[in-house]
């Protein structure tokens, strides 16, 4: 009896999966990712047959370990991995920071969001979402982006577009139409309407010769035909379908 007491109290019980998880989400919030040293200890080994044995776990434990960014990834894409999200951390604390120096300086004008950032941010960014569009980014990428700003995925240009689209909401709030006066008051936003008006019959009825950088996407034709948008007062195009 005293033999086998011995062996009950010397062998150690095997950790059970739900507390190797634990160790790898508290991992996670010490380092900020999940890319445990295969070597360093127990949790490695562990981390490293979850990625082997992906195709054996159950849909619980993927979703689990996806939901605090497992990287699934073999060790030599690990240091692309971090290198993704230690960028999108830098973003972040650029954001962060001119958020706070906007707050501080109630004076001060508020910067658009490709002006808050560098030029090496701005071109990865642009990269994202080549990657984007292309199916590579996995879905806590997408998420994290999306907290980031939600046109993170646009362009400069079409940012800019989106703060005058606001702008003739408001004027419509006002004054009830979107008819923008060519001598308005404001004349950035005159001027983008009756720019839009061109793009937007090009765009929708071919009707003006203009380059295809200029053509109206097909969600800035919803959103402009959702307030009200009149391309030509006339009325000549009303009667033209948008295929």
């Amino acid at each position: 009896e005293n033999t086998n007491t011995t062996r009950k109290t010397t062998l150690q019980e095997p950790v059970s999966w739900d507390v190797h998880y634990q160790r790898l989400v508290e991992f996670r919030k010490l380092h900020g990712h999940t890319l445990v040293p295969k070597r360093s200890s127990s949790l490695g080994v562990w981390v490293d047959k979850q990625r082997q044995r992906k195709d054996r776990l159950n849909k619980e434990r993927i979703r689990l370990l996806n939901e605090i960014g497992f990287c699934w990834t073999v060790p030599h894409e690990q240091a692309k991995c971090v290198a993704w999200w230690n960028r999108l951390r830098d973003v972040q604390q650029t954001l962060i920071r001119h958020q706070e120096q906007q707050e501080q300086s109630l004076d001060s004008q508020p910067l658009s969001f490709d002006a808050l950032l560098t030029p090496s941010q701005l071109v990865w960014l642009r990269r994202q979402r080549v990657n984007y569009e292309e199916s590579k980014l996995d879905q806590r990428q997408i998420d994290a982006l999306n907290e980031l700003h939600p046109g993170w995925w646009k362009t400069a240009r079409e940012r800019q577009w989106d703060l005058q689209y606001q702008e003739l909401q408001k004027y419509k709030q006002k004054h009830g139409h979107c008819n923008v006066p060519a001598a308005y008051k404001n004349k950035k936003l005159a001027n983008w309407v009756q720019t839009t008006r061109k793009k937007y019959r090009y765009t929708k009825y071919r009707q003006q010769t203009l380059s295809q950088y200029s053509k109206l996407t097909k969600e800035q034709i919803r959103l402009l035909d959702d307030i009200g948008f009149v391309c030509d007062a006339r009325g000549f195009f009303q009667d033209f379908d948008y295929p």
